[in-house]
């Protein structure tokens, strides 16, 4: 998960991290999930999940290129969608 936040304080001893003014730019998918589990009461204690807190310290530009920056999706084109598999390349080259 990416954060975006004007201040962070990672403390080594407690282990913890502390953001000030914080926002999700990337993991909102994965965040739902947690909740989820937290709230089934399914979320066992060593799920370990790797954060990154990009700090902006005020300056809304780099904070608003970071958010666009962070949240663009790579284009899914027509050559991920053909297979390698032999059934289906075969099934491709019959005659209709």
């Amino acid at each position: 998960m990416t954060f975006l936040c004007e201040k962070a304080f990672y403390d080594v001893f407690q282990k913890t991290l502390t953001l000030e003014r914080a926002q999700v730019v990337n993991g909102g998918q994965t965040i739902r999930a947690l909740h989820r589990a937290l709230e089934k009461r399914k979320l066992k204690s060593d799920v370990i999940v790797p954060a990154r807190a990009i700090t902006s310290s005020g300056h809304k530009d780099f904070a608003n290129d970071v958010a666009v920056n962070q949240n663009n999706q790579n284009q899914v084109g027509t050559g991920f969608l053909r297979s390698n598999d032999q059934r289906v390349v075969q099934l491709g080259s019959v005659p209709k």
